[in-house]
């Protein structure tokens, strides 16, 4: 065999191994991906109701120089085939308690409730959803891709009995901040066990630990401080009035609540049937109100 046939032969053995090195590689970065999906799909809220009664989590994250960590706790209680949001924390400046919760136990009252207590001063706020609408809400609170934001798989690992799924992410529209993502999940199941995400700065961090099926509290505190006082307002609310879609949602509040509608369309209020005086929030002066409102306003 001359030089030339020899030099030709690993030339080519050459460029073969580079080329299953480079499949291999990306069938890697591809599985990496997949991972990634899957671990959105089982972790959306409506898929983990299939399989427990509640998720509970831990957030932790940096106090004031020189302070401890601070906490706040939350869950999701599946509930007779709804789905109900539990959140509770002190402000930064331990100054103020605050409450959210999603709460549904009819397709026709489903909303998010915030109730903010600042020594003798509660702040009472719902904001209604439909029905698809309200699941959409909640599942925002947890874990699902947020648009407008780039994530990449940086690297999976696998050990220990977890296998973690590191990304990088970064709004699309502000492409020089971006911040790194620990998802630790079961290997077998693909359910979520831990989140931390790094900002990129001192104590610029979050963490979330998960656990399932043993809810804390298994009542929405924020919608009873919302809903319960002195005097109280019901409300109706109708939305897509005379359109195929048009659906009727029913609250009781407090007469010092503050409530408004909302829609991932997005949507708003009206005082008339006709959709022309758009308002902020419904008036609670009488016993009973009657607003409007359209989720065919316009698209994001």
């Amino acid at each position: 065999m001359n030089l030339m046939k020899k030099t030709l032969i690993c030339l080519l053995t050459l460029v073969s191994l580079l080329s299953i090195c480079t499949l291999c590689f990306g069938e890697e970065l591809a599985q990496d991906r997949i991972y990634l999906e899957q671990m959105y799909e089982v972790n959306h809220i409506e898929n983990l109701q299939k399989n427990h009664n509640a998720l509970v989590f831990t957030l932790t994250y940096p106090g004031e120089e020189g302070e401890e960590e601070h906490t706040s706790r939350g869950e999701y209680i599946f509930f007779d085939g709804y789905i109900w949001y539990e959140s509770d924390s002190e402000s930064a400046d331990l100054t103020m308690d605050s409450y959210t919760c999603g709460f549904q136990n009819s397709p026709s009252n489903g909303a998010m409730y915030y109730a903010f207590i600042d020594g003798e001063t509660t702040y009472k706020n719902m904001v209604a959803y439909t029905e698809k609408d309200y699941v959409d809400a909640v599942a925002l609170t947890w874990v699902e891709p947020y648009p407008g934001v780039k994530e990449t798989v940086v690297n999976v690992t696998e050990g220990d009995g977890v296998r973690k799924i590191v990304t990088s992410s970064v709004y699309e529209d502000i492409p020089d901040d971006p911040w790194t993502t620990v998802y630790t999940v079961d290997p077998i199941t693909m359910e979520l066990q831990e989140i931390y995400y790094n900002f990129g700065y001192e104590n610029g961090y979050m963490r979330y630990t998960v656990t399932y099926d043993e809810p804390y509290v298994p009542e929405c505190v924020a919608q009873g401080i919302v809903s319960n006082g002195d005097e109280q307002t019901g409300v109706t609310i109708i939305v897509n009035p005379g359109l195929e879609d048009e659906e009727t949602l029913n609250y009781t509040v407090a007469k010092d609540a503050y409530v408004a509608f909302n829609s991932t369309n997005p949507g708003a209020m009206y005082l008339d049937r006709e959709l022309t005086q758009e308002i902020w929030s419904a008036p609670l002066e009488e016993d009973e109100v009657t607003v409007y409102a359209s989720t065919h306003v316009g698209e994001w």
